[in-house]
């Protein structure tokens, strides 16, 4: 492991304690790596989100959609972005304004979702 991911462990055990981050990294590297989706019910943002679609989340958001934007499931639009290891557009997210401790219904935050997906380059802007 290389002297940024081993810095990495040691920011997400301090974030999320030992017990919780053994379980969060047990799940890592189990899942095919292709575009997670967004369940039914997302549109706007969040679908943009879930898609990578910078261009189109910056004229969702002046448009007026709000950053933190939720789908029927209660995941926000970067809880799209992070658990599909979309950087580019967490960081357009942030900047707008999206909060990054906000939970969906099963209590998973943006961190989490990019942690348990093993995009960790997206986890180092959360």
């Amino acid at each position: 492991m290389t002297a940024s991911g081993n810095h990495l462990l040691f920011s997400l055990t301090v974030l999320l304690g030992p017990a919780d981050l053994a379980l969060l990294l047990s799940g890592c590297g189990n899942h095919p790596v292709e575009h997670r989706g967004i369940p039914s019910g997302a549109g706007g943002i969040v679908a943009h989100a879930a898609a990578g679609e910078a261009a189109a989340v910056r004229r969702s958001l002046a448009a007026g959609e709000q950053a933190g934007a939720r789908n029927s499931h209660g995941e926000t639009s970067l809880m799209a972005a992070a658990m599909n290891g979309l950087t580019h557009v967490c960081r357009l997210l942030v900047r707008a304004g999206a909060h990054m401790d906000d939970q969906s219904r099963r209590g998973n935050t943006a961190l989490i979702l990019a942690a348990r997906w093993g995009h960790f380059e997206t986890v180092t802007v959360l």
